[in-house]
């Protein structure tokens, strides 16, 4: 059984958009590591 070539390029869509979100959640983490705590 062959997948339609859409349901394909819809997964890769989903895959692409979680690692966006884990990579934007790291970053904010990261960056209130940083930041001055006086400043909240």
């Amino acid at each position: 059984m062959s997948l339609p070539h859409t349901m394909i390029a819809r997964m890769d869509i989903i895959r692409n958009a979680r690692n966006n979100a884990n990579n934007t959640n790291d970053n904010n983490s990261r960056n209130n590591i940083n930041r001055d705590p006086r400043e909240q």
